[in-house]
């Protein structure tokens, strides 16, 4: 018997006005799976982008991308190295240019860590537009999720970046 997740609508932000970052604290109790579709507007400033679970600086957070720009296809991995993850791995995000994206993040229960997949596309600030797909691990089992932060390094996310939250309870 195959299973399905059934995903139900969290929150959707939409920015009217600059904002350094959009959290997520309300309304994530009970779910193990979330799900993402993200159009991020920048400001004048080239920047990272940044994903923060429960508010954890500590360093857990690991991350293995591929990134394709015109012909050239590269990639890394980095693990438990930073106080978040960056989101935009190894290209910074273009000022006055769009990210658009979608991001799975699974934790199941606590004593495993977070599983996240990603899919970008973006303006990079000498490379033009970016692929991006990635697979990243928050390492932190001590808890379920219960804060999703996504801020920038510099400068602020412009108005029109809308971010749609899903989850699932399964």
């Amino acid at each position: 018997m195959a299973v399905t997740s059934r995903m139900e609508f969290i929150a959707r932000t939409q920015l009217t006005g600059a904002a350094a970052s959009v959290s997520f604290q309300t309304g994530l109790s009970g779910f193990t799976k979330f799900f993402f579709v993200f159009y991020l507007v920048n400001d004048a400033n080239a920047k990272d982008v940044k994903l923060r679970l429960n508010n954890d600086s500590g360093t857990n957070y690991s991350a293995q991308w591929l990134q394709a720009s015109g012909g050239t296809v590269s990639g890394n991995r980095l693990s438990g190295t930073f106080d978040h993850l960056r989101i935009n791995r190894s290209t910074t995000f273009a000022a006055s240019s769009v990210m658009l994206g979608r991001m799975e993040i699974s934790k199941p229960v606590a004593g495993e860590v977070a599983r996240i997949t990603m899919l970008l596309s973006f303006d990079g600030t000498s490379t033009g537009i970016l692929y991006q797909p990635m697979a990243a691990e928050w390492s932190n089992t001590a808890d379920l999720i219960n804060r999703i932060d996504v801020s920038a390094d510099s400068g602020n996310y412009a108005a029109g970046t809308r971010i749609l939250l899903y989850g699932s309870k399964d």
